[in-house]
């Protein structure tokens, strides 16, 4: 494990309150060293070229550029670089396509310093940090926005785009079948329109792909 003073750390969130609150944690507990932090997912991109980091604590709910689309930027540009992502969302799918593009841990925003500072050290031992995964510790309550992997999928299509018909062909479902799911994800986010959709997707941090 990298040594605390030389274990460099990146916050980016739009909220100068939480930048200050984590950036607290981190020096009152001598996890690391605060190199720089970002209000945007465009602005930490910025900071990663200049400045070498062990670790960005990134906020999913960002202008610009959201936390999602950062993360898998970072994995693709600075794949050495581990991300733990903070969150006002619980939603288990999204955490499972996170974990699976390369993110090391993701953690509610109703966290306790405690659980701050757990996640770190896990994280700086190589490890993944994945309480809401945990089902000895899972405190989520499933409710109506939460989308299926597939809804995920399509989602992501829609935002490139892509028509009913032409996702059907991708993913070799009816387009039915398209439809219907498209239905589902306007109702769970309680949009009237594909604009809408696409807006409310991408400020909850559910469009993962560009």
């Amino acid at each position: 494990m990298i040594a605390n003073q030389n274990y460099n750390i990146a916050i980016a969130d739009d909220h100068k309150l939480i930048l200050a609150g984590i950036r607290n944690i981190v020096l009152d507990n001598q996890l690391g060293t605060v190199v720089g932090d970002a209000s945007n997912g465009f602005q930490l991109l910025q900071l990663l070229q200049h400045k070498k980091v062990h670790l960005a604590i990134i906020d999913v709910n960002m202008p610009e550029m959201n936390g999602v689309q950062t993360a898998k930027k970072i994995v693709e540009l600075y794949p050495d670089v581990a991300i733990l992502i903070l969150s006002q969302y619980e939603n288990i799918e999204l955490i499972k396509e996170l974990k699976i593009i390369g993110v090391k841990g993701y953690l509610s925003k109703s966290f306790e310093s405690d659980q701050l500072i757990e996640g770190i050290k896990t994280i700086k031992e190589n490890c993944n940090y994945f309480p809401l995964l945990d089902r000895e510790h899972i405190t989520f309550k499933k409710d109506k926005t939460q989308l299926t992997t597939r809804e995920l999928e399509i989602l992501s299509l829609i935002a490139k785009g892509k028509t009913s018909k032409e996702i059907s062909c991708q993913l070799f479902l009816s387009q039915y079948t398209v439809e219907t799911h498209r239905k589902n994800c306007m109702r769970k986010l309680e949009v009237n329109s594909t604009i809408q959709l696409i807006n409310v997707a991408k400020d909850k941090g559910y469009i993962l792909y560009e």
